[in-house]
């Protein structure tokens, strides 16, 4: 008799939801195809109701985050009284992983951007299935497991021909997911 909560987050014009609370989920597509946009929009809208944000970045820099959620419509002051930019430039690990819990504590959504480089920090081999379970388990899992939803932003392959159902690497990082993944 127990049905899953209906998703939350990220708001189509239609008024349909794309994004589960407390899920771990994957927006995946060629680079440059707005992946991050996407992510961002979903922010803007939790933004102006004043839900939490945080935005764990592998790739980028927080200027064009910040430039982007602006040019989105988000207020100077919805950016820094609910949002939250962390750049890591080391591998986490249990001390680190406490350090974030603050950050992440009340967030409603944790975007986890350039998951390539964020497995490669972490030593992990993105075509290994074991190596995903265990990136998962370190991050976005254990994000989740505190409540917000979570979204990696992740590539494809670059060969079209060669595309599946998943994102680059491992079939896990698709198995590994309890949300859903939008290529």
């Amino acid at each position: 008799e127990y049905l899953d909560p209906p998703p939350t987050i990220l708001q189509r014009t239609d008024g349909v939801f794309l994004i589960y609370d407390g899920a771990v989920h994957v927006i995946a597509g060629e680079s440059e195809s707005g992946k991050t946009w996407l992510t961002l929009l979903a922010t803007v809208q939790l933004l102006a109701q004043a839900e939490r944000v945080v935005f764990i970045d592998f790739e980028d820099r927080a200027d064009r985050v910040v430039g982007r959620l602006l040019g989105l419509g988000a207020t100077p002051d919805q950016i820094r009284d609910h949002f939250a930019y962390v750049r890591p430039d080391r591998p986490l690990d249990d001390t680190s992983r406490t350090q974030l819990t603050p950050a992440i504590t009340g967030a409603r959504l944790v975007i986890l951007d350039g998951v390539t480089e964020a497995m490669t920090l972490h030593g992990y081999d993105l075509n290994s299935n074991a190596d995903s379970a265990l990136f998962q388990g370190l991050l976005p899992r254990w994000i989740a497991d505190h409540g917000p939803a979570v979204v990696m932003i992740d590539h494809v392959v670059k060969n079209a021909e060669q595309q599946g159902r998943f994102a680059l690497g491992a079939q896990h990082k698709l198995a590994g997911i309890d949300g859903v993944q939008y290529l």
